[in-house]
């Protein structure tokens, strides 16, 4: 066998090794998601367990509803607040309905894949 054939093989050998890897980590089946981090629905959609979200035209107005729902603050960008609740965020929403408070909804949980 001649060096030129020798060089080739292993090359080749390397490539076909290169493309194996490559295959496996693009292919790789989507982590599922922690049960700690995770509830869901009857409806089957995941949510965060402890948070609420809304729209409001300014931050003072979230902390307004965050004040008058008894819950925090956590943050305010581009309009939406997210909250942090100790109580169970469902009934804090029917709540809030029956009371026409500004409204809230659950953090769902959104994925682009999987």
């Amino acid at each position: 066998m001649t060096n030129l054939w020798r060089k080739r093989i292993i090359s080749h050998t390397i490539c076909v090794l290169l493309c194996a890897c490559l295959f496996g980590c693009l292919f790789k089946p989507a982590k599922k998601p922690s049960p700690s981090t995770d509830v869901r629905n009857p409806d089957n959609t995941s949510y965060v367990p402890d948070e609420l979200v809304g729209m409001f035209d300014n931050e003072q107005l979230a902390r307004e509803a965050a004040e008058i729902y008894g819950i925090e603050l956590v943050s305010f960008d581009n309009g939406i607040a997210v909250f942090k609740c100790s109580s169970d965020p469902v009934g804090l929403i029917e709540t809030g309905e029956k009371n026409g408070w500004p409204s809230l909804s659950l953090n769902y949980i959104y994925k682009a894949f999987g």
